[in-house]
């Protein structure tokens, strides 16, 4: 296993030069998206109503998840996004996203953003399968 020190990795991206960043970062959205509709359901079968500041916190993950899969994406191919600009893109993350996946990985982009969706409805779909399953009981 090669291990790779801070002061190899080039500045202005801290996924170039880290092995698995990458899987590391869909490990992150899926468990997020699974976090995020898993809330919801325990929430929604103690019929209770879910409460904002829960809300904010979910938001500001959101917005340090999606940051980190765009900077590791994107860095192979040299496009950097300090987290500064974050808000902005968690603002438009529905136009930003696809926008740099596409234009950095073309079709590969777009199969990454359709594996974000279905990693948001299966987590979706799962934790609604196990909503019903609890009603019924």
């Amino acid at each position: 296993m090669t291990t790779v020190s801070v002061a190899d990795m080039p500045s202005g991206s801290s996924a170039r030069g880290v092995p698995g960043a990458r899987a590391w970062a869909w490990i992150l959205v899926a468990a997020f998206f699974f976090v995020l509709n898993g809330m919801e359901l325990l929430y929604w079968t103690a019929e209770l109503e879910v409460p904002g500041g829960l809300h904010l916190v979910l938001r500001a993950l959101a917005l340090i998840v999606f940051w980190r899969l765009l900077e590791t994406e994107c860095a192979p191919y040299r496009v950097t996004f300090p987290f500064d600009a974050g808000f902005f893109l968690f603002a438009s993350s529905f136009l930003l996203l696809p926008y740099y996946l596409w234009r950095t990985q073309r079709w590969r982009g777009v199969a990454k953003v359709f594996a974000i969706v279905s990693l948001w409805l299966g987590t979706y779909l799962l934790c609604q399968a196990a909503a019903w399953f609890l009603a019924t009981e």
